[in-house]
């Protein structure tokens, strides 16, 4: 599992945040992480509001949805092994 992590760039919105439960306001990330329930909490503690449980996605892998403290929703996935 060498191959997780972000694949890209970011640069900072120049759009205003959109209304809190309005769903995606551009494109959303998934991250591949080791293991997820680790991550969980480190996003969580550092302001991540969960979007979703975290749900099995059959022959893939575990995935849970956030929004980032702006607003900004993305996913992380531990892939099935």
């Amino acid at each position: 599992m060498e191959n997780v992590g972000i694949n890209g760039g970011m640069m900072k919105a120049n759009a205003q945040k959109p209304a809190a439960g309005s769903g995606p306001n551009s494109f959303v990330s998934i991250i591949g992480i080791k293991n997820i329930d680790e991550m969980m909490k480190k996003i969580e503690a550092a302001g991540g509001v969960p979007q979703t449980d975290k749900m099995d996605v059959p022959n893939v892998g575990q995935i849970r949805y956030y929004n980032d403290t702006e607003g900004n929703m993305f996913g992380i996935i531990e892939p099935k092994m």
